[in-house]
């Protein structure tokens, strides 16, 4: 009798152990035998990573389905309540790929000339907007300035109803260099860009969003960030391991960084992308190239998308990162191996941007 008592016990304890047994989602039978290896290993590379964070997820997709979905730590530290990939993380610039697409489907459509002015689309703009086209928006060399010192928290104390709304902080000041000049990064251009969308889509932001990107690619859970909006399995943002970030309000940001998502959600975009859900093979062409200045220099930057050849495999690369108070994000993409991952954590690190090349490497190597 003391024998089954014993071994009860340490079956118990077993279950509830931090690390995990790997369980393959259903969905993904037919590849689990495939990748079980690989899974193992980018596993043990996800503990190490978890580590750094309150809680990570991560998402997998191969050759069309997703064959590795797995949350590691903790959603709410105080609760003991254990991250799940059924978790909402904020995804910040992860945002501008979904925004790219959107703009990649409505042209696909004849709804936007991405070589227009926007001032076709918005007539009533500053003059010194008036002449930046769509792409420039598109591929950050409209001259539109990023955030001043401490404008990004200043920003995020304010709630947005509108994308209009967003506009009056930065609509007003000069152009820090001639449109398609040069390449300066700037979430703005993307705060602009979608109140294009909605004048070339006659309908709110969110509602296009929705329509042609997040239901098509079966973004199950995916919602813009307003704190008064309650939503179910959203994590804890935490500005350290332990201690909790202040509250913010990401409705601002728009069409630049301000949705929360699963990690699931986010690799099921990338794989809808690839695989001619979302828009047609000359739109996602398109998507993936290039862009070039006034000068004709080539820019890697495409639609939300950085886009890079490997030098050590020679493999084409897209994806983006996001970063900001209580949440860092990455997807990576590789088109011709089918290949998609997203990364995201509860908290502020560059240590997910760090680590999204060893996980393509294990699955791709």
């Amino acid at each position: 009798m003391k024998f089954y008592i014993v071994l009860i016990f340490l079956l118990l304890c077993n279950c509830h152990s931090s690390k995990q047994v790997i369980e393959i989602p259903s969905y993904g039978d037919q590849y689990s035998d495939q990748y079980r290896t690989k899974i193992e290993e980018a596993r043990k590379l996800a503990f190490t990573l978890a580590a750094k964070f309150p809680a990570i997820s991560i998402a997998v997709a191969k050759d069309g389905q997703l064959i590795w979905s797995e949350a590691f730590g903790y959603a709410d530290i105080n609760k003991r309540i254990k991250a799940k990939p059924n978790n909402l993380f904020r995804i910040y610039s992860v945002t501008k790929p979904l925004t790219g697409t959107l703009v990649a489907k409505l042209w696909e459509d004849g709804k936007l000339d991405i070589y227009k002015e926007i001032s076709y689309y918005v007539p009533n703009l500053t003059n010194h907007l008036q002449s930046i086209t769509v792409l420039q928006l598109l591929s950050h060399t409209s001259g539109i300035r990023n955030y001043k010192k401490n404008e990004w928290m200043k920003i995020s104390n304010n709630n947005c109803k509108n994308v209009q709304d967003a506009l009056n902080v930065f609509i007003n000041d000069p152009l820090e260099f001639n449109p398609g000049e040069k390449y300066a990064y700037s979430s703005f251009n993307y705060v602009l860009l979608s109140l294009v969308i909605e004048k070339a889509g006659n309908k709110p932001f969110d509602e296009l969003l929705n329509e042609y990107v997040f239901k098509p690619a079966n973004m199950l859970s995916i919602y813009h960030d307003e704190p008064q909006k309650n939503r179910d399995n959203l994590v804890k943002f935490y500005r350290d391991k332990t201690k909790l970030a202040k509250e913010i309000n990401n409705s601002c940001k728009w069409g630049g960084g301000g949705y929360n998502a699963t990690a699931e959600s986010i690799a099921n975009f990338g794989n809808a992308l690839i695989n001619n859900k979302l828009v047609g093979k000359a739109a996602l062409d398109l998507m993936l190239s290039p862009n070039k200045l006034n000068s004709g220099e080539t820019i890697n930057y495409g639609f939300g998308l950085g886009i890079w050849v490997d030098d050590n495999d020679q493999r084409l690369y897209a994806g983006h990162t996001g970063s900001g108070l209580g949440g860092s994000a990455a997807l990576r993409i590789c088109p011709d191996e089918q290949f998609v991952i997203a990364i995201l954590g509860n908290l502020q690190s560059d240590e997910i941007k760090e680590s999204i090349s060893k996980f393509t490497h294990i699955f791709l190597d």
